[in-house]
């Protein structure tokens, strides 16, 4: 009948964000255009070593040695490691994780995750399968385990810059 049939959704996408939408489709992570919901991605080849802290989803892919504080929920992938003590909302591990894991709502260790350290959760899901060695505690994570990050930095701000002030004065004097 001569009709030509509509691309699918993923034809009709520019080849620069094909592979994005790819990986948001393989990892299932839920978006919604309406609302601008924003998820970082930390990709395969990125190593990051210090403090991630932010208000966003998170999925890592790459590797990570420090502190993680995410405000919403954070995904290590399947190529994903960690080695750092982790806060968010929710958590889910495919990948590696080496370090403490605290949630608000709910932890789940898939089949391919590999855990160790303990786990501060109220809803802990821990798939056949999966490595884990540690503890479970399934209280109320009460306050966040790394409060230097999360609350205002001027009183740590104000000793450095009195501390300065200090080393100034100790200058003239020489």
């Amino acid at each position: 009948d001569g009709a030509k049939e509509q691309p699918s959704e993923l034809e009709s996408r520019p080849s620069h964000e094909t592979e994005d939408y790819r990986f948001v489709e393989k990892h299932n992570i839920k978006t919604d255009k309406n609302l601008g919901e924003v998820i970082t991605i930390i990709g395969q080849g990125i190593k990051i070593k210090g403090e991630l802290f932010g208000d966003e989803d998170i999925v890592i892919e790459g590797e990570i040695e420090g502190k993680i504080n995410i405000k919403k929920d954070l995904e290590i992938g399947q190529s994903g490691c960690a080695k750092a003590d982790v806060y968010a909302n929710n958590i889910k591990i495919s990948g590696k994780v080496y370090g403490n894991i605290y949630a608000n709502n709910k932890v789940e260790l898939i089949a391919t995750g590999f855990l160790e350290g303990d786990i501060k959760a109220p809803k802990v899901v821990i798939s056949e399968g999966a490595h884990f060695r540690g503890s479970v505690d399934m209280g109320e994570v009460k306050e966040e385990p790394f409060p230097e990050m999360a609350s205002n930095n001027s009183t740590s701000l104000e000793a450095e810059e009195s501390e300065a002030e200090e080393t100034k004065e100790d200058l003239k004097t020489y």
